[in-house]
């Protein structure tokens, strides 16, 4: 199946972002995965958020790209169960593919939100 996108939305200075909006967060499909287009965005000042609502801890996994700093290799970075929340900051050259994206994949089982921030 393809993969689902993750479109970032813009904060702006002095103001706030309604973190529940259907607008902000995607549910997340763990079978196909998920992946931010980043091809005119400067991702050293984006931010993943993601809730996980399953029942015991999950990871999401950001799939290393090919630019200067991906020999840094994958992040995996664990959530704690049914309520947990991950705020994870980015840089494009260690996780942008040749196709411009960023590729984000879950551990079997994973439910809940996942949004991304330009901060």
């Amino acid at each position: 199946m393809a993969r689902h996108a993750v479109v970032p939305v813009q904060t702006l200075t002095d103001t706030g972002v309604d973190g529940k909006a259907a607008t902000v967060m995607y549910a997340i499909v763990q079978a196909d995965g998920h992946y931010i287009d980043v091809n005119d965005i400067n991702t050293d000042n984006m931010i993943i958020h993601f809730k996980n609502t399953e029942g015991s801890s999950n990871d999401i996994i950001i799939s290393a790209g090919v630019y200067s700093r991906s020999s840094l290799g994958s992040l995996t970075v664990s959530c704690a169960a049914t309520s947990g929340e991950q705020l994870i900051r980015i840089e494009s050259a260690r996780f942008k593919d040749a196709d411009g994206y960023i590729l984000i994949d879950f551990s079997a089982a994973t439910t809940g939100l996942i949004g991304a921030y330009l901060v």
